[in-house]
């Protein structure tokens, strides 16, 4: 039992170590620009003043509120780069481990798990639909919601219902649509065996975690006065112009619907071959709730033009149905190495194997250590901590579309912010319209990378200031902007003093 204990550690130590060596890991940028910049002004309240994102986030109650309270709490304790990549190195870890234990109770134990942890959180990771991923590379609230997600399915298999429950609800804290989308695939499944005790205990403990974000967020949401030619304007920026990728199938590659598909297909036929057949029934009808959910919502968001539905995001859900198909081929493949091949010491051999494979696919980005930022990056991070040391506190700045990481290392407000964002027609409509005054993308460009390759060329024809507030800019070296100053200079960018 020890014995066992210490192989599954050690392998979930051993994936964690792959995949931030792999992928690197990411800080103060990215997704974690929205929570981590009101965590900054939550510890330091004199920063970002003037900011449009922080001065309207910083005293209503968004999904974030306990994502950012938790990152507070522990900030004023422990540096902020420390928590992010502790709680990201725990959450991996936890996750890989929750793997190997479902794989563990799906084969009656007689599984270990070896390639669980690598097939699903790196060979097959992004093989959704919808751009979501079970885990990142980065701490966002869904870090914390799928690690404990994974739990609340093991649980489950067990019989646990209130652990269980309790799980995807405290998860839901922080990532309301894991914990919603969970608590409807979880309930349904038991009102279609008709499990009336385990839809009391488990529903019930679901609720009782959940319901401190998921009561005032449905308040908000249904209790917003909001006119109908703003509400469609809201919809259309957030589905089509903002997040093409989350929102509507028909803008989602096809080449991910034909992967899922595959993958499902495939690993689904291992399972049929290597589980118990009543489990593989039951893992089965887990795959058709979640297939419904996707062909109801698609029907009704493109077709019925209902649009309220598209808030629910239900494609995050095929993050499951890429779980269970990789799950089937690594349990496949370990049956083939284990009882054909007859391979001894499996964990060991397994961990070389994806080493060597790592090394072989990824041998510079494993040399590169956890840092993968290009040198644009870099530079720009020099150009940002100059900025934090050089200019007044509340100094409003403009910059380019895709310098995702201004505001967390310059901690200076932005006229405007891509990656920040709330939700909610008040806000992103206002949202659109600063968009357009500093970098003059219409709203029917559905494809990010052309959205931002016409925003930086507007911006640094400097058009947009003759209309702005902002006080100082970042630049190439080469563009020339009039009524500007330069103060500082690295390699291929300046700051600038708007007169």
């Amino acid at each position: 039992m020890v014995g066992n204990q210490f192989k599954e550690i050690s392998l979930s130590i051993f994936s964690v170590f792959i995949f931030l060596f792999a992928k690197g890991f990411i800080f103060n940028s990215a997704d974690q620009v929205e929570p981590l910049v009101l965590v900054y002004k939550n510890l330091y309240p004199h920063l970002f003043q003037g900011d449009f994102y922080v001065e309207a986030a910083k005293y209503i109650f968004t999904v974030r509120y306990y994502y950012i309270h938790l990152l507070t709490f522990l900030g004023g304790y422990f540096p902020l780069y420390e928590i992010s990549i502790g709680l990201t190195v725990l959450c991996l870890f936890f996750t890989a481990l929750g793997l190997i234990k479902i794989v563990g109770v799906l084969t009656s134990a007689q599984m270990q798990g070896v390639f669980a942890p690598f097939f699903v959180l790196f060979l097959f990771l992004e093989w959704t639909v919808g751009g979501n991923v079970l885990q990142y590379n980065l701490l966002i609230g869904s870090s914390l919601a799928k690690a404990a997600s994974v739990w609340a399915i093991y649980f489950l298999l067990n019989r646990k219902y209130i652990v269980s429950g309790l799980m995807v609800g405290l998860g839901g804290l922080f990532q309301v649509l894991v914990g919603l989308q969970m608590g409807l695939i979880v309930l349904t499944f038991m009102l279609i065996y008709r499990n009336w005790r385990g839809i009391f205990k488990w529903g019930t403990s679901w609720f009782i975690a959940i319901s401190p974000i998921l009561i005032p967020i449905l308040y908000r949401q249904t209790t917003m006065q909001v006119s109908e030619t703003d509400e469609s304007f809201f919809y259309l920026i957030l589905y089509q112009f903002r997040n093409p990728e989350h929102y509507l199938p028909s803008l989602f590659p096809i080449n991910s619907y034909i992967k899922i598909l595959l993958l499902m297909m495939i690993g689904n036929f291992s399972l049929f071959l290597m589980i118990d057949r009543q489990l593989f029934y039951k893992v089965q009808v887990v795959n058709a709730i979640i297939v419904f959910g996707l062909i109801f919502y698609s029907i009704s968001l493109e077709l019925f033009s209902w649009l309220a539905i598209g808030k629910i995001q239900w494609f995050k859900t095929t993050i499951a149905l890429n779980v269970i198909g990789a799950l089937g081929l690594a349990i496949g493949l370990e049956y083939l190495f284990k009882y054909i091949l007859k391979f001894k010491f499996l964990n060991l051999w397994g961990m070389i194997a994806i080493t060597l494979w790592a090394f072989i696919f990824h041998s510079d980005s494993l040399l590169k250590g956890m840092d993968k930022r290009n040198d644009q990056q870099k530079e720009l991070s020099v150009l940002h901590q100059w900025i934090y040391l050089h200019t007044p506190i509340n100094a409003l700045f403009a910059t380019y579309i895709d310098d995702e990481s201004f505001m967390c290392e310059a901690k200076r407000p932005l006229t405007l912010s891509w990656n920040c964002m709330i939700h909610e027609p008040w806000f992103l409509v206002e949202w659109y319209h600063r968009f357009y005054q500093q970098y003059h993308v219409k709203t029917s460009i559905y494809q990010h990378i052309e959205v931002k390759k016409q925003a930086n060329q507007y911006y640094e024809n400097g058009e947009w200031l003759d209309n702005t507030k902002a006080q100082y800019c970042i630049v190439r070296k080469e563009v020339v902007l009039a009524r500007t100053k330069e103060i500082f200079s690295s390699a291929n960018y300046k700051v600038l003093k708007i007169n």
